[in-house]
């Protein structure tokens, strides 16, 4: 249903941007963008006190009871949960600054969040979701960003990018502000959305870029995790060990399957000289919570060339190889953010996301990562 939904609002979306909208005087940018109109990402105030004590959510609370018997009841193989498969968890957060916590329920293996729970009324209740979500096929994506704010990601819908921004807001997902890039290239913003042309203004890219920018997605604040779940990201990061040894082969785009070793002597043989694996790391490159492993080349006597990024991919379970030039991937940190430069102005930092559908890594603006830890390189090669 959600996946209909977004398809016929990018629909109309696309037809009512080829309407004139001169039925109506566009408000300034300056209008558009002042502080009473978008809501910031980031707040330095400390959250007002309610006038009631918050409710104890502690792991025994009735609350948390409360959240645990709605989440039994939702995971796969329980009534009416048909269709749910993969791993899930549960995860506590305050997004409204109330004191009280609700309850994202979130893929451990994919990083996007399936449904947001709150207590209100003394109710639990879904305030988004609610329905069957089978991990193949992940179309209208929810995240985490800075500021507690949910980023509604309905990707690439009939060539038009929407991403949808929300706060939790009494006990309700509130619309803080959306962003659209259509078909024929154009930009737009709105500060609620909506099919009627009338509710959107066009912005320059840059405005477009700056505003998608200001959300920084960030992992889901990682309560203790089940020990099913740690013990399956401590596997997969174990099966990328054994391809950095030579155990175990890796898909590549240039060869198919073949191991490190395969990879360097058929890269060294096209372009003839020595190809060689200099160093490696683990870094969780698209914030699912399950690292990845960066592999770093030298070519001849030139290193920073390229690298590759590894990742396992359950669903064929099998390694996954694509490779990247120094200029589009370098200065990688902790946190996944990596620098990039495309000559002339056309530089600065971002973040990969794996798209579950095309199996392909795509390249998302991201905060600057100046000042941000860098990550920890191993030698090559790998200990046995």
């Amino acid at each position: 249903m959600k996946k209909k939904l977004c398809l016929m609002l990018a629909v109309m979306l696309l037809l009512l941007s080829a309407c004139s909208r001169t039925t109506a005087p566009k408000p300034t940018m300056a209008q558009y963008f002042a502080p009473s109109k978008r809501i910031p990402v980031e707040t330095t105030a400390e959250p007002t006190q309610p006038e009631t004590a918050a409710p104890d959510q502690t792991a025994d609370s009735p609350e948390r009871a409360a959240y645990a018997a709605y989440y039994d009841s939702w995971l796969p193989g329980s009534p009416g949960s048909e269709g749910r498969i993969g791993d899930f968890s549960p995860k506590y957060v305050d997004l409204d600054g109330d004191g009280a916590e609700e309850m994202l329920i979130w893929s451990t293996r994919y990083g996007f969040i399936y449904e947001v729970v709150v207590q209100a009324d003394g109710k639990t209740q879904c305030v988004y979701g609610g329905g069957n979500y089978p991990e193949d096929d992940p179309t209208v994506e929810l995240y985490l960003c800075e500021g507690n704010v949910l980023e509604k990601d309905c990707g690439d819908l009939q060539g038009v990018q929407l991403n949808e921004y929300y706060r939790v807001q009494d006990k309700q997902l509130t619309m803080a502000e959306t962003v659209m890039e259509s078909a024929d290239g154009k930009f737009y913003w709105s500060e609620s959305g909506g099919a009627s042309g009338l509710m959107w203004t066009e912005i320059t890219e840059a405005e477009y870029n700056q505003i998608r920018e200001s959300y920084v997605r960030v992992g889901v604040p990682q309560n203790p995790l089940p020990e099913n779940v740690q013990g399956v990201r401590e596997e997969e990061e174990g099966i990328l060990l054994e391809v950095i040894q030579n155990q175990r082969t890796f898909f590549s785009e240039e060869y198919g399957d073949c191991t490190l070793e395969e990879y360097c002597r058929k890269t060294g043989e096209e372009l003839g000289f020595d190809v060689s694996v200099t160093r490696y790391a683990f870094v969780d490159m698209d914030g699912d919570g399950v690292r990845e492993a960066v592999v770093d080349f030298q070519y001849g006597e030139n290193s920073q060339v390229m690298c590759i990024v590894m990742k396992y991919v359950s669903k064929f379970s099998m390694v996954d190889g694509r490779g990247f030039y120094h200029r589009q991937l370098s200065n990688i940190k902790e946190d996944g953010s990596f620098a990039y430069s495309g000559g002339g102005d056309n530089d600065g930092w971002a973040k990969l996301h794996w798209n579950w559908l095309t199996y392909q890594w795509e390249t998302r603006q991201a905060g600057d990562g100046e000042g941000k830890t860098d990550i920890q390189w191993q030698t090559y090669p790998a200990a046995q």
